[in-house]
């Protein structure tokens, strides 16, 4: 897949997910940002993060928020696109945010982070424009 179309379909999910348009639908949203993340598109990570900490749309899982947050900043810092800067800050705020994790949940989200840090074989090109 393009990275445009990466791209396109994590401002798709977040149009979805929010309803902006469309009748929202977070299921549908979280499994197209999963696929977005999986060829490594940070803000997706992101969103991930997000919907797994409060639960909406995907089971709640502190251990999984902190592992996507982490992965969107370290795919993030390896870009060289100003969004993805922003994008890095976003997740950093939103892990300050985070209430302390037990330690065999700060194991898995460790381990998480890790795995999705890595399912980019390349480095993500994003377009030009507007982060969702």
């Amino acid at each position: 897949m393009e990275q445009g179309n990466v791209d396109a379909t994590n401002n798709y999910a977040y149009l979805l997910y929010y309803g902006l348009g469309i009748s929202p639908d977070q299921v549908r949203s979280v499994s197209l940002w999963k696929h977005a993340a999986a060829l490594g598109q940070p803000e997706a990570h992101f969103h991930l993060g997000d919907a797994a900490l409060t639960g909406v749309g995907t089971r709640a899982d502190t251990a999984e928020a902190v592992g996507r947050y982490r992965a969107a900043i370290a795919l993030a810092q390896q870009s060289h696109d100003s969004v993805d800067g922003l994008v890095a800050n976003d997740a950093k705020k939103a892990l300050a945010k985070v209430p302390p994790l037990r330690s065999r949940d700060r194991l898995r989200a460790d381990s998480l982070a890790l795995l999705y840090g890595r399912t980019s074989t390349q480095p993500v090109h994003r377009l030009s424009g507007p982060a969702a």
